[in-house]
């Protein structure tokens, strides 16, 4: 027979938690492309708007104008570690490049059996009594994405995106970040080198 005790479940939740949590801080990412385009002949790419494509509802960019700059220099410097080289001539670009960044509240619910009054067993005898727990956690999640449009003909040929919960850390200093994911969103793509 299982027996658990208060405190047993106590730090089953609290450990749960700390894996929600840790599994709430990493970087997610995906990226895809239109199969019909290959990078064989790419060589260079310029921005479209240095400005994120997207604003917020009232049109404000609420990002700091730092933290934009950081996104467009760890943009360039992945791409042109894989080879392909950056000009400001659109007319020689052989791809464009877009970006949107943007953060939002999000929130997560859970509810755990915290207090056994009776012995815990595979059926249930005498007097059993639960009460649920509540474990309520809200952070800001920030999301960068990129979209590449190929030059000659004007359409979109990838998109690469991440997320991320925000941490007061990447609030002070939010380059060691930005680099994570923008090196994540690029890691499967082509390089010409």
């Amino acid at each position: 027979m299982i027996k658990l005790n208060q405190a047993a479940v106590k730090a089953l939740i609290i450990c749960f938690s700390f894996i929600l949590l840790i599994s709430c801080a990493g970087i997610k990412v995906g990226t895809h492309y239109d199969a019909k385009y290959y990078f064989d002949g790419y060589q260079t790419f310029t921005w479209l708007s240095k400005e994120p494509i997207q604003n917020s509802a009232d049109g404000a960019i609420n990002v700091s104008p730092l933290t934009l700059k950081y996104i467009i220099q760890s943009v360039q410097s992945e791409l042109e570690s894989k080879g392909y080289q950056y000009t400001n001539d659109l007319d020689k670009a052989d791809f464009g490049l877009t970006y949107t960044v943007g953060s939002r509240e999000a929130l997560s619910i859970n509810s755990f059996p915290a207090d056994f009054r009776h012995d815990w067993h595979w059926y249930w005898h005498g007097n059993y009594h639960a009460f649920n727990q509540w474990h309520v956690q809200t952070w800001t999640e920030g999301t960068l994405t990129l979209d590449i449009f190929d030059n000659r003909n004007k359409e979109p040929i990838w998109h690469g995106w991440a997320t991320k919960a925000i941490t007061q850390s990447d609030r002070k200093d939010p380059k060691e970040s930005i680099n994570k994911a923008v090196s994540a969103i690029f890691k499967g793509f082509p390089s010409i080198n």
